[in-house]
């Protein structure tokens, strides 16, 4: 039961994500993505994910690269929410530093 739940949550996600590719352009686009959870490395505890977009020729439209931070809530019966998200490397430019 348990992977029927993961695939059924992982799927979901990834047909979202591909609609949000195709409302970006008419354009083809090659999305690959990278998770790790419970990372030993480089902060215990940590997920990680990244991903990079590229159009049909090979070029990088986009490349992201978050790290994910958990906390125990108790409030909430001691459940483990996320604390705060973090940008390791890429994303759109805002301008600011």
């Amino acid at each position: 039961m348990k992977k029927k739940i993961l695939e059924t949550e992982i799927s979901d996600a990834c047909e979202s994500i591909a609609k949000s590719l195709r409302k970006y352009t008419d354009e083809p686009l090659s999305l690959v993505i990278n998770v790790d959870t419970r990372e030993a490395f480089p902060e215990i505890g940590t997920d990680f994910y990244s991903f990079d977009i590229r159009d049909p020729k090979g070029e990088l439209i986009l490349e992201l690269g978050m790290r994910i931070a958990y906390c125990w809530d108790d409030e909430r019966g001691g459940i483990e929410v996320i604390r705060e998200t973090y940008k390791s490397f890429g994303g759109v430019d805002d301008g600011t530093d």
